[in-house]
C-alpha cells in the first residue's frame, strides 16, 4: 500500500516499471526533437541563433557549480511557497556532529 495525500493506493509491481519506461520514452523523444531542431537551425537560415546559443552555453557552463543565479525576484515567486507546502520537510537533530 502507498499513501498518497491521505488515501491508500494499491500499486501493482509492474505499474512503476511501466511509468518509468513511458517517462524515459517521452524524454528521449523530447531530446531527439531538440537535437533535430538545433540541426535545422544550423543548416538553415537561422544559423546565427545556433551560434548564439552555443556561445551562451559555453559562457554559462560553470553556473550550476558556482551556486546558480540567485536573483531575488525569482526567489520571491509564489510557486516556491506551493512547493514548500506540497513537499513538507521536518528537520530533527538526532546527533551532534563535530567538525
Amino acid at each position: 500500500m502507498i499513501w498518497y495525500r491521505g488515501l491508500k493506493v494499491k500499486a501493482l509491481k509492474g505499474d512503476r516499471c511501466d511509468s518509468c519506461s513511458l517517462c524515459a520514452a517521452f524524454l528521449s523523444l523530447v531530446a531527439e526533437f531538440c537535437c533535430g531542431f538545433f540541426v535545422i537551425l544550423i543548416l538553415g537560415n537561422f544559423w546565427f541563433l545556433a551560434v548564439l546559443y552555443l556561445l551562451w552555453l559555453y559562457l554559462d557552463w560553470d553556473t550550476p557549480c558556482t551556486g546558480g543565479r540567485r536573483y531575488q525576484w525569482v526567489r520571491s515567486w509564489t510557486v516556491w511557497k506551493y512547493f514548500r507546502e506540497y513537499f513538507p520537510i521536518h528537520v530533527s537533530k538526532r546527533f551532534l556532529i563535530e567538525l
